[in-house]
């Protein structure tokens, strides 16, 4: 689910996630595919960040007083080669 986007539709089709609370520091490469997918999905606002933990909430009207009170902008993340 975290390699593949086909899958990880699927699976947010079929089980309706909301949040996405994410150790950034997982260096496997299934791991940073799927944050740097995130990071870039316009349907996953990043909310909140420290030194283990990066939260995401579903981009919804259910979520829009999160989204609009703690919102990370998208340039705060980069990808480092």
């Amino acid at each position: 689910m975290q390699e593949s986007e086909e899958k990880w539709q699927d699976e947010q089709k079929k089980f309706g996630f909301n949040v996405i609370y994410f150790y950034w520091h997982d260096l496997t490469p299934w791991a940073q595919t799927f944050l740097v997918n995130r990071t870039q999905d316009p349907d996953w606002v990043p909310i909140y960040v420290d030194d283990f933990a990066l939260i995401f909430v579903k981009n919804t009207a259910a979520n829009e007083r999160w989204i609009r009170q703690f919102q990370i902008p998208r340039s705060r993340f980069r990808r480092s080669e």
